[in-house]
C-alpha cells in the first residue's frame, strides 16, 4: 500500500514544520474540519509561498514564481486580459514541445483545462 502524502506532510519533509505541528495541525483540522492551509496559516507556521510550493509538489505540478518570471508582451498576449482575469491565470511560456505554459490560481479547475485544451 502507497504511503500517504498530504500537505502536512510535504511541509515536514521540507523542514517547514515539526511533527507535533503537524499533529496539532491535524487535530483541530479534525475537530473543526477547517481546511488545513488556514489552520497553517492563522498559526504562523508557513508563509503562504511555502504552502503554495508544497501545493505545487503534493500536485505534481510546477511551481512557478511570478514576483521574478520575466514574460514577454507576446507571451501575454497569447489569452486575452479578459479571459485571464476572468480565470486568474497568465501565460509564462512554452516548453519544450511548443505548447503554451500557463499559470493559475487553481491547477485543478479540470473545466478550466478543458477550456484550455481547445
Amino acid at each position: 500500500m502507497a504511503e500517504r502524502t498530504d500537505l502536512v506532510d510535504i511541509l515536514i519533509q521540507s523542514g517547514v514544520i515539526n511533527e507535533e505541528q503537524a499533529s496539532q495541525i491535524r487535530l483541530e483540522h479534525i475537530n473543526t474540519g477547517r481546511e488545513i492551509k488556514s489552520i497553517i496559516s492563522e498559526r504562523g507556521l508557513a508563509n503562504p509561498k511555502q504552502v503554495v510550493q508544497a501545493e505545487a509538489q503534493l500536485l505534481n505540478v510546477e511551481y512557478i514564481d511570478l514576483s521574478v518570471k520575466a514574460i514577454s508582451p507576446e507571451i501575454l498576449s497569447k489569452i486575452p486580459e479578459s479571459v485571464a482575469r476572468h480565470y486568474t491565470l497568465i501565460p509564462v511560456g512554452y516548453d519544450e514541445n511548443g505548447k503554451l505554459q500557463v499559470a493559475m490560481k487553481d491547477p485543478l479547475d479540470l473545466q478550466l483545462l478543458e477550456f484550455l485544451e481547445t
